[in-house]
């Protein structure tokens, strides 16, 4: 499987969102194999490593959201959801377990009570990473901005407390700060 046949099916290659989409997900590529790496020779897990870099590179595929929405609120409720979407785009070329990864994300996860109160649109039910390998994607990409406003921030990666820090402005933070610490323990031995 070549994730960026994929990509550039869906992507203008010469677009600002395909370039966004590329560095960022190479740099949670690059993060997600060295913490795969650690864990591995850690604990002697054997973690599919080809299956890492190639649903790390596809987990933002959804994130090219729909153009004209103006409003913050529609911009933070779509942007939720990019998960879902790219989780369609992948099962709809035939890969489900790179799906799982897309859908599953965002936030450190979505709980379906988060889904119904904030009225996102996005079917309500739990969307919580399962396998080592889709915690480690996820874990991984907060690391990362997807931010335009300066290329070169794509290539910064984050200190755990700054990643702490954007946590605490999600909703239900107390909840996900929690969660980002089990797997910073979980993946111990992490640099930065």
């Amino acid at each position: 499987m070549n994730p960026f046949k994929i990509i550039n099916k869906y992507y203008n290659s010469g677009s600002e969102k395909y370039q966004i989409l590329i560095i960022h997900s190479a740099m949670v590529a690059k993060k997600s194999l060295e913490i795969a790496e650690l864990f591995s020779n850690r604990t002697g897990d054997n973690i599919a490593k080809n299956f890492i870099y190639e649903a790390a590179m596809l987990h933002d595929i959804g994130f090219d959201f729909p153009k004209g929405l103006k409003t913050r609120k529609k911009l933070a409720a779509c942007y939720i959801s990019h998960g879902y979407y790219g989780a369609e785009i992948l099962r709809k070329e035939g890969f489900p377990k790179h799906a799982k990864v897309a859908e599953n994300h965002v936030g450190l996860g979505l709980s379906k009570k988060e889904i119904v109160e904030n009225k996102w649109p996005i079917p309500p039910k739990d969307y919580y990473p399962e396998t080592v390998e889709e915690k480690i994607i996820s874990y991984a990409d907060l690391f990362y901005s997807k931010g335009s406003e300066n290329v070169t921030r794509l290539f910064k990666e984050r200190t755990k407390k700054e990643v702490i820090e954007k946590i605490k402005k999600y909703r239900n933070a107390a909840e996900k700060v929690k969660i980002f610490s089990e797997w910073n323990n979980f993946f111990s031995g992490i640099k930065k």
